[in-house]
């Protein structure tokens, strides 16, 4: 069984793209077949040749997903954006629900529970009860079955990716 991982993956680092490269890493130390799908695109200013290039990119990332998926059963790891990027998130869980691939939703904002999301909406929608998603707090997740009607839901705090890095790294300098 392959995983794909899809968001952003350091550079630059924030808090999603850590918590994306520590699942990364994770899942290869298991030795399991993991592909990365990095949607981070290298320009930050918001400029023409950014809106005129981020949705070819982006096109571009999906044309690899299903180049990855298409072969063998898949599970698809996507960190849903808090803004406009959820558009693209849109598009790669479509393409994952097309392949009928498991997904896995990691909510890391709490952005769209302060401001209703019709995108979070209509991914909730599409994929029903059959993803599972990750939200950082039980209150988190008390919000999106709430708002979104989601079910399928765990808590799995940023913590735990970051006292796997810890015990590592205290492992190493022994």
């Amino acid at each position: 069984m392959k995983v794909v991982s899809i968001g952003p993956f350091p550079n630059p680092i924030s808090g999603m793209s850590y918590i994306n490269k520590s699942f990364f890493e994770a899942v290869k130390l298991r030795n399991k077949e993991i592909y990365k799908i990095n949607t981070t695109f290298k320009s930050n200013k918001k400029n023409f040749t950014y809106i005129f290039l981020k949705p070819f990119f982006m096109f571009l990332k999906i044309c690899r997903l299903i180049q990855i998926i298409s072969y063998k059963k898949t599970i698809i790891y996507i960190s849903l954006s808090a803004s406009y990027g959820k558009i693209y998130d849109l598009f790669f869980i479509l393409v994952s629900i097309f392949f009928s691939c498991r997904c896995i939703i990691h909510h890391h904002s709490t952005k769209y529970l302060v401001k209703y999301s019709i995108l979070v909406k209509l991914i909730s929608l599409i994929t029903k009860n059959k993803s599972l998603h990750i939200c950082l707090t039980k209150k988190m997740q008390f919000k999106f079955n709430k708002i979104y009607k989601i079910k399928n839901i765990i808590v799995l705090s940023n913590i735990f990716f970051l006292k796997k890095k810890i015990l590592r790294k205290g492992k190493e300098a022994n």
